[in-house]
């Protein structure tokens, strides 16, 4: 009788318990989602605004200042860019439903538009690019924004830790496969991070 009534109170209280990890998981999960959410909104309208101080829609910009306000575009687009990862993350680690957007994509036009997007940035770190991206690759199916991402985190990560040289962008194809890959010549690494 005592076996009896101390093994329905240990499951009593195991379902207990798990009832308030699963109410905890899923309100840090809504909490992730609406700070995920207010973040993408001040993001967006600083690019939006940026963006039309360059294209000229607020007048003309003193050249002097001009460097440093594509500065701010470069920072703020790579935040956007950190904060759609994180809605990503929350998406799968805790709702279990990232969707991604796949349709055709072509690799160049992508590439094409991340270089744009740093280009006062490799300027200001002298770096040449090396590009052998042809456009002729065939379409791929992707999720665009995500790719978009993925190689604007590569191109930033090469210059960020590029010691010397050009960064050397190639694109190939197989039958089955697209591959790109960024080169470049880093700092040696310190024994104990190999």
């Amino acid at each position: 009788m005592i076996a009896c009534a101390f093994i329905a109170g240990a499951l009593i209280g195991g379902g207990i318990v798990y009832a308030v990890m699963l109410r905890r998981s899923k309100l840090r999960a809504h909490l992730l989602s609406f700070i995920a959410h207010e973040l993408n909104t001040p993001v967006s309208a600083l690019n939006m605004t940026i963006l039309n101080f360059l294209d000229g829609l607020f007048g003309e910009i003193p050249e002097e200042q001009r460097p440093w306000i594509t500065l701010m575009r470069e920072q703020i687009a790579r935040l956007g860019a950190l904060v759609g990862d994180f809605r990503d993350l929350i998406h799968e680690d805790f709702h279990n439903n990232l969707s991604l957007t796949i349709e055709p994509v072509q690799l160049s036009p992508i590439v094409e538009r991340s270089l744009e997007e740093m280009r006062e940035a490799l300027l200001r770190s002298e770096i040449t690019i090396e590009k052998d991206v042809s456009a002729s690759l065939p379409m791929m199916k992707a999720d665009p924004d995500r790719l978009a991402r993925i190689v604007t985190a590569m191109l930033t990560h090469a210059r960020k830790f590029r010691a010397k040289g050009p960064l050397s962008l190639k694109a190939r194809s197989d039958a089955k496969r697209q591959f790109f890959q960024v080169e470049y010549a880093g700092s040696a690494a310190e024994r104990k991070h190999i």
